[in-house]
């Protein structure tokens, strides 16, 4: 596999993990406000990591796997 394609395994993971932790272990520990909000953040997560790993499968060179790498990007930012 690619290191895009393993970015975005690793993103995807992390975006499960972070939401499994938000949902048991925030809770009661942020207000309402805070844990929709890291909701939302996990949420956002999930198709950026999906669109990278389907770019990483299916483009080899170019502007769309430059595309792919903005979506990893643009998770961690």
């Amino acid at each position: 596999m690619n290191r895009l394609g393993i970015f975005a395994a690793l993103t995807g993971f992390l975006a499960v993990a972070l939401g499994a932790f938000g949902a048991h272990a925030l809770d009661g520990q942020l207000t309402p406000e805070g844990l929709d909000w890291w909701h939302t953040a996990t949420l956002y997560a999930l198709p950026h990591a999906a669109a990278a790993l389907a770019i990483s499968l299916h483009a080899k060179t170019g502007l769309v796997r430059k595309a792919g790498w903005a979506f990893v990007f643009g998770t961690i930012v």
